[in-house]
């Protein structure tokens, strides 16, 4: 069985280690503090994201193909490298079919989980005393990617997704109960296992199964910000080489923006809050131990 850790579990244990209030507050106090520390880590994180995504020039693909025959014709060709954003539909001519829902795209992303009622025993005395647990677990979990183009009113452009965070639309969310008696296949669009409740050792009776997927589905509106090349005579978008942000995202570069604030505002209050609470409980900690 899996233990997650909780703050609060955290204060019962030391309480029941018998450490004096004072020492409590000092450790409670320094771990808000880390907790802090890490929402500035987190904030300095998406600044830079969001801060690439407003600095960055957005390009038709007429426009970068002006500059790559420019290059050409200096004899320079292959030369051409920069960060940009385009905007554009996908395409693909051998476009991928996501496993839950079927559907064509360039990228998607499945998860299937069950949760269950899991009976256990144990042994006091002479007596075989019966539990039972809910626990869940992850039946699959897959990602796939292919090269696709991003097609605006002037023109394509290749985009090879290796390495970009990708952004997708949620294609599929879905809990499907398991009463009465169980499934012995679980299915679902081109996914089917055998049910899991068959193949494991213990005890376990299925409650319900979860079914995530999330796509970037062929024809969709899509976002890219990453580094344009020309090599071989192709314009293509890839991670840029010497760093810098790769982003594919079917959501609009003004809705990243908006989302990129609010999770800031998020991250500084976090940060404000336990700094301020942690440094007054190491404040008083320390005045305690003192006296």
């Amino acid at each position: 069985m899996t233990l997650a850790f909780h703050p609060f579990v955290f204060i019962y244990l030391l309480a029941a280690n018998n450490f004096s209030h004072g020492t409590t507050m000092l450790i409670i106090g320094s771990l808000f503090v880390l907790i802090a520390l890490a929402f500035v880590i987190a904030y300095l994180v998406q600044k830079r994201k969001y801060g690439a995504i407003r600095a960055t020039p957005t390009f038709s693909v007429e426009s970068l193909q002006v500059l790559s025959d420019d290059l050409t014709a200096r004899g320079e060709s292959g030369s051409l490298r920069f960060l940009t954003e385009v905007k554009g539909r996908a395409g693909c001519d051998q476009p991928l079919i996501s496993e839950l829902t079927e559907t064509e795209c360039v990228y998607y992303r499945m998860k299937v989980e069950w949760e269950y009622e899991e009976t256990f025993y144990e042994e006091s005395g002479d007596k075989r005393i019966e539990h039972k647990r809910e626990e869940k677990e992850v039946l699959a979990e897959r990602k796939e990617a292919t090269l696709f183009w991003i097609e605006d009113a002037t023109g394509r452009i290749q985009i090879d997704p290796e390495g970009a965070e990708l952004i997708a639309q949620q294609t599929l969310s879905r809990v499907d109960d398991d009463e009465g008696l169980p499934d012995e296949e679980i299915r679902m669009g081109r996914f089917m296992i055998e049910a899991p409740w068959k193949t494991c050792d213990e005890e376990r009776r299925p409650k319900e199964y979860r079914f995530e997927e999330e796509a970037i589905p062929l024809g969709h509106e899509v976002y890219v910000l990453g580094e344009v090349v020309d090599s071989e005579g192709v314009l293509r978008m890839q991670k840029p080489m010497r760093g810098g942000k790769f982003i594919i995202s079917t959501r609009r570069e003004e809705s990243l923006l908006r989302e990129g604030r609010l999770t800031m505002i998020g991250l500084v209050l976090g940060a404000i809050v336990f700094g301020l609470v942690g440094l007054a409980m190491i404040v008083i900690a320390l005045g305690a131990t003192a006296q």
